[in-house]
């Protein structure tokens, strides 16, 4: 694992140091450094040593130096890629699977990132045709941000690495402030910089020095074709083989590795798989709450699965504490981020870090295995459109600060009754509707958006899916918004931050291929959640433990702000640093509700909170 960056047509040594040095967290074995003579391209990189830790240092070149690379990531077939370009002539220097990339790309050109199974953003400088080429992974779990201007481009792991760079402006995006307080993150290819882009997931990205332009295009798209029609069984059998095969490629490494284990379905498979193929006793990390949040304490869970798996086990307590790591939490991502579950995943991270380099964790099992509780709405008011309340009604429904908020999901839920599919998966993933959006923002703000709408992407993926079939539609758009842009941004931050590689098998693609082929109908049956899952673990997991009741990786962010965040929030509100945007009259209403319970505001009030530490972190 590694942090890289780079840019063309500038010999600024000292900028390419200070751009890898901001790094070095994500890589504190060592550095590396390429200067193409003329100064047609620098290449930097901070090394986190994990395969090949004594010969595999970056960059990485061909036989000739005719090619360079600098990586992020691991390339899990990289032993099958190596003996079959062996076997074509390439000559291997070193161990290590980032020189895989190197001679698959004097094979096959652009095309080397289709034979690529892995989490991976690359560099690569071909010198015979002065072309930089640029790639992520097909899922987006490792991240790559740039930058392109008057015909120079920059690039990085992550935006404080770019910002190093002063010909670009520190100015924001109002799309990305009206996407980022309606969804809690910043959706790609946007950031917070109007003049920094996140390379969206599968795609690539050609710069050609000789004309100074560039070329952007996807190199893969998920499949929702269904060309076969198996018994149950059938599709049990393979998944059982496929997260075998895969999640033993992920257990390969150089270093210690670990599992995340929250005791939730997801996170006990792949501890399950990976203690069946590991030699020795694998190890797993825990967190919990102690009271008077123990309602969202679930380390009994964790435990009763790590002592039927034999694993060593090691777990930590949070309290409202860790609240006080949003300025930390908020520079890690260079941009605003409000997924509370970020500080757990940072304290998790930590703990696994002191003793392990490398951790296995479940993120992507609720996308792949319909685990959301919006699987289960959408499906229901399939089945009963236009049998809501009267809005009046719907509202007067009191909320609470219990773990999952199960009245607030129902107000969700009755709100969206009358809407059709599209509108109400939008409504189930947004944090604002349009009526909170023009009473949040200010009327001057409100102009500037004109009629933009922040979902317009999700929609977009949810209509253009290539499937009639529901779950399909969703998995359309979690695939290409939630999943890259929360979920695995947040755990490549708050891992790196803490030097720890995150590994994510549920997210190979190899698996979300097999399972976008799956029948709908067994993808979800009935309304029950991860059922192809559930009789998978049926094999590994007593059913006593399987059918424990799990929450959710969640803080008691709702009591947290309403005891000892209050001051927090009271001084927001007090300061009014972003009156140009906000109505701080409307932010004191939503207060006042939420401390009197009437509507839980604390996903709202977090994005204000982690908004000032990025205006704080960031120097803006």
């Amino acid at each position: 694992m590694c942090g890289i960056c780079g840019f063309t047509n500038s010999g600024n040594e000292e900028l390419l140091r200070r751009m890898t040095d901001t790094l070095k967290h994500r890589g504190p074995d060592g550095s590396g450094f390429y200067s193409a003579p003329g100064g047609s391209v620098q290449l930097g990189m901070r090394r986190l040593a994990v395969i090949d830790l004594h010969t595999g240092s970056q960059p990485i070149y061909n036989e000739d130096k005719t090619v360079v690379v600098v990586f992020n990531g691991e390339i899990y077939n990289f032993n099958n890629l190596r003996r079959d370009l062996e076997s074509k002539g390439h000559i291997f220097a070193t161990n290590t699977d980032t020189e895989v990339i190197v001679h698959a790309y004097e094979q096959y050109g652009e095309e080397c990132v289709n034979h690529f199974a892995g989490m991976f953003a690359l560099a690569l400088w071909d010198t015979r045709e002065e072309k930089l080429f640029i790639a992520r992974d097909r899922m987006g779990i490792k991240p790559l941000f740039y930058s392109f201007k008057n015909g120079d481009l920059s690039f990085s792991s992550e935006i404080n690495s770019l910002l190093e760079n002063p010909e670009i402006s520190r100015e924001i995006s109002l799309e990305a402030l009206d996407s980022y307080l309606t969804f809690l993150y910043c959706p790609a290819p946007g950031t917070f910089y109007r003049e920094i882009k996140h390379l969206a997931p599968g795609s690539m990205l050609v710069y050609r020095n000789r004309d100074k332009s560039i070329n952007i295009r996807k190199y893969w798209q998920l499949n929702f074709e269904k060309t076969e029609n198996h018994p149950e069984e059938y599709y049990i059998d393979r998944l059982d083989e496929l997260l075998n095969k895969i999640i033993k490629e992920h257990l390969i490494s150089d270093v210690s590795t670990g599992v995340f284990l929250s005791g939730g379905r997801d996170s006990s498979t792949i501890a399950a798989i990976a203690a069946k193929n590991s030699a020795t006793p694998i190890s797993t990390f825990s967190l919990g709450f102690s009271p008077p949040d123990d309602s969202f304490n679930e380390l009994e869970l964790s435990r009763g699965i790590a002592g039927f798996l034999k694993t060593n086990h090691s777990e930590s307590v949070v309290d409202s504490q860790a609240a006080a790591l949003v300025d930390t939490v908020t520079r890690s991502f260079g941009q605003p981020f409000a997924d509370s579950s970020a500080l757990l995943t940072y304290l998790i991270s930590k703990l696994s870090r002191e003793k392990m380099t490398v951790a296995l964790t479940g993120i992507g099992g609720d996308e792949l295995f319909c685990g959301y509780p919006r699987y289960r709405g959408m499906k229901l008011a399939h089945y009963l459109p236009g049998t809501g309340l009267p809005g009046w009604m719907v509202e007067a429904i009191p909320e609470s600060y219990s773990s999952g908020n199960p009245l607030g999901r129902a107000k969700r839920f009755l709100r969206t009754m009358n809407m059709d599919e599209k509108s109400r998966y939008v409504s189930f993933v947004s944090y604002l509707n349009a009526e909170d959006r023009k009473n949040l923002f200010t009327p001057a703000f409100n102009a500037l958006l004109d009629s933009r709408e922040a979902a317009q992407p999700h929609g977009d993926y949810f209509g253009n899916s290539g499937s009639g079939a529901l779950v399909d539609k969703i998995l359309s758009v979690d695939l290409n918004t939630y999943l890259p842009d929360d979920l695995l941004l947040m755990a490549d931050r708050m891992s790196m931050a803490n030097s720890l590689e995150l590994r994510v098998p549920f997210c190979d693609h190899r698996l979300v291929e097999f399972m976008a082929g799956v029948p709908a109908g067994l993808r979800m049956k009935g309304l029950g959640y991860k059922y192809l899952l559930k009789q998978l673990m049926k094999r590994y997991l007593p059913e006593t433990l399987l059918n424990k009741r799990k929450q959710g990786f969640m803080v008691p962010m709702a009591r947290w702000l309403s005891h000892e965040l209050k001051p927090m929030v009271e001084s927001f509100i007090r300061k009014k640093e972003f009156a140009s945007y906000l109505d701080y009259a409307h932010i004191g209403r939503m207060w006042e509700s939420h401390l009197g319970a009437k509507r839980n505001y604390s996903d709202q009030l977090w994005s204000f909170l982690a908004l000032e530490a990025w205006k704080k972190t960031s120097g803006a």
